[in-house]
C-alpha cells in the first residue's frame, strides 16, 4: 500500500509556475507546529514513508521536487537548477499557507531547505539536515570542464532519448532488474529500493510508466564554490540539526568539518547506516528528530 493509499494521507498537487507539484499530507494528532520534509536527488516522497510512521503526533507536508515522484516534469527547453527548486518550494509553502513549520531536508533537499532557511527565517522553526552540510561546490578553476561536461551529458542525453519518449510503456518484467540497479546505487537492500521505485512509476497493466525525468541525471553546469556555500551557511540563524549517517557520503562529513564554525545555531550527530539511513534505521532517526524538536 503506497503512502497516498494509508489512512490519514492525502495527495495533494500544488499548481505553481503552470506545473503541479505533488505533496502528500497528513495531519497531525495534536498542534504541534507541523514538519515539511523535501527528499534528496532522484528520490521521491516515498523516502519519507518509514520515518513518518514514527512522528504520528506531526502534521506532515512530504513535497516532491519537479520530476521527481508524481510531480511535473518542467518544460521541454529547460533544465534543472538547484536555484530553481529552492524557488518552486518557495512558491509550494506560499501556496499551502504555512506560516511556521519545521523543515527537514534530506541530501538534495538539505541543501535546499538550508538555503531556503535563510530567505524565509520567520517560517522555520527549526531546521533539520539529513545527509547534508550545505551546498555541494567545485573549485573555481573546475568551472570550464564542468561545463563542458555538463553540456556534453545533455548531448548524450539527447541521442539516447527524447522528451516525448517519458511516457513509453515498460513491461513489469523490468522492476526486478530496476530494482536491482537502484539497490547498488544506494547500496541499500531490496525492500528500500522497491519504496522508492514505487513511487517513481504509474502502473498500467503488464506495463509501466517511468515518471521520473531523465533530464535529472544530467550534470549541472554551474556549482557553488565553497566561498558561497559558506556565505549561505553563516546566514542560516534558525536552530539547525544536522544528522550525518556513519557510512554515509564522506565528501558531506568533510563539507561538515570545514563549515560547523560558520554555522549560527547548529548541533550535530551520527547515526548507523549510510546515506539515506533514515530508511534503513527510521525509528532511531526519527527520535533523533522528536528529541530535537522536544527541547
Amino acid at each position: 500500500m503506497s503512502l497516498s493509499e494509508k489512512p490519514n494521507w492525502q495527495q495533494k498537487y500544488v499548481e505553481v509556475l503552470g506545473r503541479q507539484v505533488s505533496v502528500l499530507h497528513k495531519l497531525g494528532e495534536n498542534d504541534k507546529l507541523p514538519l515539511v520534509f523535501v527528499h534528496g536527488w532522484l528520490d521521491n516522497a516515498a523516502s519519507f514513508e518509514l520515518i513518518t510512521s514514527f512522528l504520528d503526533e506531526y502534521e506532515i507536508y512530504l513535497v516532491e521536487l519537479s520530476g521527481h515522484g508524481k510531480s511535473d516534469h518542467i518544460g521541454a527547453d529547460a533544465h534543472y537548477h538547484l536555484v530553481d527548486w529552492v524557488y518552486e518550494f518557495k512558491l509550494v509553502v506560499k501556496q499551502l499557507e504555512l506560516d511556521k513549520f519545521n523543515l527537514i531536508g534530506h541530501s538534495l533537499g538539505g541543501i535546499l531547505a538550508s538555503i531556503y532557511s535563510t530567505l524565509e527565517q520567520d517560517k522555520i522553526n527549526k531546521l533539520i539536515l539529513l545527509e547534508s552540510a550545505g551546498a555541494f561546490v567545485q573549485p573555481n578553476q573546475d568551472l570550464v570542464e564542468n561545463l563542458k561536461a555538463a553540456f556534453t551529458s545533455r548531448d548524450q542525453l539527447a541521442i539516447k532519448t527524447s522528451h516525448s519518449e517519458k511516457n513509453k510503456l515498460r513491461p513489469i518484467s523490468l522492476l526486478a532488474s530496476l530494482i536491482d540497479s537502484r539497490c547498488k546505487a544506494g547500496d541499500f537492500n531490496q525492500e528500500i529500493a522497491s519504496i522508492l521505485i514505487e513511487r517513481n512509476i504509474e502502473r498500467k497493466d503488464a506495463f509501466f510508466i517511468w515518471r521520473s525525468d531523465a533530464r535529472l541525471k544530467t550534470l549541472s553546469p554551474i556549482r557553488l564554490s565553497e566561498e558561497q556555500a559558506v556565505e549561505l551557511v553563516s546566514h542560516i540563524h534558525v536552530p539547525c540539526l544536522i544528522i550525518l549517517g556513519e557510512t554515509g557520503f564522506k565528501s558531506i562529513s568533510e563539507d561538515l568539518e570545514r563549515r560547523q564554525a560558520y554555522f549560527n545555531n547548529m548541533q550535530h550527530t551520527q547515526v548507523p547506516g549510510g546515506h539515506h539511513f533514515h530508511l534503513e534505521h527510521p525509528e532511531l532517526a526519527a527520535q533523533k528528530i522528536i528529541e530535537y524538536l522536544s527541547v
